[in-house]
């Protein structure tokens, strides 16, 4: 049997883990001798010590903040701090031409340039900004409180997460749609957004955090769409506007409390969903109608005070 290409080895080596598994295979034979000088990305985390391992970098990619970024640093709004011990902090932005070691000696060691620094941890958006012109290349892009109250209620292109709290107490917004773009709605993002009248999320949102919406005593519109996989607890509690509500397919478990205390939900669709979480619509007392397919498990007080439910309808869904 013929051994394996290089083109082929990069593809399998993307899953290692650390230069001894390169290490390792390099001595399987001699054609595998060259094979880290095919990577033009690194596929691990490099330090000053193995990235001669892999001397035809040309981007390079920073997984973590702890990640060794060889000078190239950048000021993180978010986390308030520079990314590396530079000589002279006050002169980030000029060209330095070393950096410091972070070992105990504290070598000094010429900076090395890259093409392209792909950063994959996350920043908020006012970081992005300001080295939107860099070689730097933001992979997740957080839209925080701070970014909000300065850029505008309008989420921007290139964020890829909703923080917590981001329009939390928000008293401007009325109307808000979540751009394909962005992946995850963190706790609380939304919550008590009193005016907040209609929401629109579009495919490609993946997740949506505990009291998300909850307490957006308005709220009267609002769609899932099938790319989500998770809504948190209590995300839409006591939302008093909101009327129906369809949970897509991909949609398998209600948490606790969801739609808890919304008193004018008359119609709910959740036809794939398994199980519902504890008081999870106590006291919506104009709900009505539920349509459910596949629901085996109801929690603790799950339908308290829900005076219009004719809870017999949902017998034939084998409730354990």
């Amino acid at each position: 049997m013929s051994p394996l290409s290089n083109y082929h080895l990069q593809i399998i080596s993307m899953y290692f883990n650390t230069i001894s598994d390169f290490v390792s295979l390099q001595m399987v034979c001699k054609k595998y001798k060259t094979i880290m000088e095919c990577f033009h990305t690194n596929p691990i985390p490099l330090t000053s010590t193995t990235i001669r391992f892999f001397p035809n970098v040309e981007t390079l990619n920073l997984w973590f903040r702890t990640d060794e970024n060889f000078g190239n640093s950048f000021v993180d709004s978010y986390c308030d701090v520079a990314i590396n011990k530079f000589i002279n902090f006050e002169d980030l932005f000029a060209s330095e031409e070393y950096f410091s070691d972070p070992k105990p000696q504290n070598k000094l060691i010429k900076k090395k340039k890259f093409y392209k620094i792909n950063i994959y941890y996350e920043v908020d958006y006012n970081t992005f900004l300001r080295y939107k012109k860099s070689h730097f290349v933001f992979k997740s892009v957080l839209y925080t409180s701070t970014d909000c109250q300065k850029y505008g209620e309008e989420i921007p292109e290139n964020v890829s997460i909703i923080q917590e709290h981001c329009f939390s107490n928000n008293e401007k917004i009325t109307y808000c749609e979540v751009p394909r773009h962005v992946l995850n709605i963190r706790n609380r993002a939304f919550f008590i957004c009193y005016y907040l009248t209609k929401v629109v999320l579009n495919y490609g949102l993946c997740s949506i955090g505990d009291d998300c919406f909850s307490a957006c005593y308005n709220l009267e519109e609002i769609e899932i769409p099938e790319s989500v996989t998770y809504i948190g607890n209590t995300c839409f509690k006591s939302d008093y506007s909101l009327k129906k509500m369809n949970i897509p397919k991909s949609i398998t478990k209600i948490g606790n409390s969801m739609f808890k205390y919304c008193r004018n939900l008359s119609s709910i669709t959740m036809k794939n969903v398994i199980e519902i979480g504890n008081y999870c619509f106590e006291d919506c007392t104009e709900l009505s109608e539920i349509v459910v397919d596949n629901l085996k498990v109801v929690g603790i007080n799950c339908f308290e005070n829900c005076e219009k439910l004719d809870i017999t309808k949902l017998i034939n869904s084998k409730i354990e």
